[in-house]
């Protein structure tokens, strides 16, 4: 999470990662809450996928998250809000 090239100029001392959850449904599917700790930016929510040995981020931001790539089912067990058209 801290090395993802998604995170900008945050430096990677000054990330917390919080609030880490797994789905049930989708076991290579995870999401958890970003917080800079020096105020670079918004707090944010990445979307981590699983598809081999490695957890990856493939989605990081503050809306939207995991809309486009996740099950409605899936979005609503990790508390995603995605909006139903």
């Amino acid at each position: 999470m801290r090395t993802s090239p998604l995170l900008g100029e945050v430096p990677p001392e000054r990330i917390q990662v919080v609030d880490v959850h797994v789905s049930t449904i989708d076991p290579t599917v995870a999401v958890a809450h970003v917080v800079p700790t020096g105020g670079e930016t918004d707090p944010a929510t990445a979307l981590l996928t699983h598809p081999n040995d490695r957890w990856s981020v493939v989605e990081l931001g503050t809306a939207g998250v995991g809309c486009d790539r996740l099950s409605v089912a899936v979005q609503h067990e990790l508390g995603l809000d995605c909006e139903v058209s």
